[in-house]
């Protein structure tokens, strides 16, 4: 999956040049190899992205609500250990904290507590949650889980599962020169909770991700969706319905390595 503005993406080319002499009159040089294996980058603390955000919020029988803004996300600490992991990065990111630490394969695993929105939340039962970036696997479970929540006195059995799948490479161009800015490998999360009884009520919830590990070593691109249907109860409504749908693009970015 790609952006509209995107272009092919680019690899940093090493070479070595090396000499040898050979006898007292007779110099020879070797041609050197060429490799084009990428490089990543490493960001440390003080590193910044800026991300333009649009947001659209809508709760049933109400208008709409679209919010566009500027963020800027810093990296806190890195080389960190958190919650059973090492080498952990902490990203400072639109009012919240994110976790994440890159698998030798290049899958990225990240902290997640909880998911929902609208005044629904709920526990994620295996907060780290690995994204197959680099081993490009798709319909890998992370979790299934049953619960029970009351809604107007009802006691509604939930099942949640989550799902992660990579979806292709994305890429971002700086919008004026053309010249690109980020590519990377895309994973989209998917968050189902159904209800059974005694309301049949499925709620979803998705979180797409972009990370370029040569450029910015950090995401570039994220779309989040949530949407909670009516929940209706002997054609009475118990809870009003609501979709949200989030987007970020970074703009620009100071990497300090």
């Amino acid at each position: 999956m790609k952006l509209l503005r995107t272009l092919a993406s680019s690899f940093l080319i090493i070479t070595t040049v090396a000499l040898f002499m050979s006898g007292c009159k007779t110099t020879t040089t070797e041609t050197p190899p060429v490799d084009n294996t990428p490089v990543r980058v490493y960001p440390k603390a003080g590193s910044k992205y800026t991300y333009a955000k649009h947001q659209r919020d809508s709760a049933s029988g109400k208008a709409a609500i679209t919010v566009d803004s500027m963020i800027v996300a810093s990296i806190f600490s890195t080389n960190t250990t958190f919650q059973g992991k090492d080498s952990v990065t902490t990203v400072y990111d639109d009012k919240d904290t994110l976790q994440y630490r890159v698998e030798s394969n290049l899958d990225v695993s990240v902290y997640k507590s909880n998911f929902g929105s609208s005044g629904f939340v709920f526990n994620n039962p295996t907060p780290w949650m690995t994204l197959p970036f680099g081993s490009k696997k798709t319909g890998v479970v992370l979790f299934t889980h049953d619960t029970t929540i009351s809604v107007s006195g009802q006691n509604e059995k939930l099942t949640i599962t989550g799902t992660v799948d990579y979806i292709g490479t994305d890429e971002l161009d700086t919008g004026t020169t053309h010249a690109k800015m980020a590519s990377g490998p895309q994973a989209k999360v998917t968050i189902s909770i159904v209800g059974t009884s005694p309301v049949p009520v499925t709620i979803t919830s998705t979180q797409t991700y972009s990370f370029d590990f040569y450029t910015t070593g950090n995401y570039f691109h994220s779309i989040s969706d949530f949407n909670f249907p009516d929940v209706k109860f002997f054609g009475s409504t118990l809870l009003a319905g609501s979709t949200s749908h989030t987007e970020k693009i970074m703009t620009t970015f100071s990497l300090i390595k």
